[in-house]
C-alpha cells in the first residue's frame, strides 16, 4: 500500500488488536495521530501456542481423521476423556 512502511505496519498492528482470541497484540500507546505510529506489545508466547495447536490439529486430522483430531483437542483442553454413558 502507498503511504510508507511505518504507517502500513502501524495500521496492520491496530487491526490485529481488534482480534478477540487469541489476544496477541495490545496497543500500549494509541497509534492514531502519533508521529511514530504508537507502541504495541506482541505476545509471542500466546501466538506460538495458538499456531502450534492449530498445526497439531491439522496434522492429526489429515493423518488419522476427524475423530482422532477431536479426541486430541479434548485431551489438550481437559487432560482426560469422559464417557458418554
Amino acid at each position: 500500500r502507498a503511504g510508507g512502511a511505518r504507517a502500513n505496519l502501524s495500521s496492520a498492528l491496530v487491526q490485529l488488536t481488534r482480534f478477540g482470541w487469541p489476544q496477541c497484540v495490545a496497543e500500549v500507546e494509541e497509534a492514531r495521530g502519533h508521529a511514530r505510529g504508537g507502541k504495541f506489545e506482541v505476545s509471542t508466547r500466546q501466538l506460538v501456542e495458538h499456531l502450534r495447536g492449530r498445526v497439531l490439529h491439522r496434522a492429526v486430522l489429515d493423518a488419522h481423521g476427524e475423530v482422532a483430531a477431536r479426541i486430541c483437542s479434548i485431551l489438550e483442553t481437559k487432560g482426560y476423556l469422559e464417557s458418554d454413558a
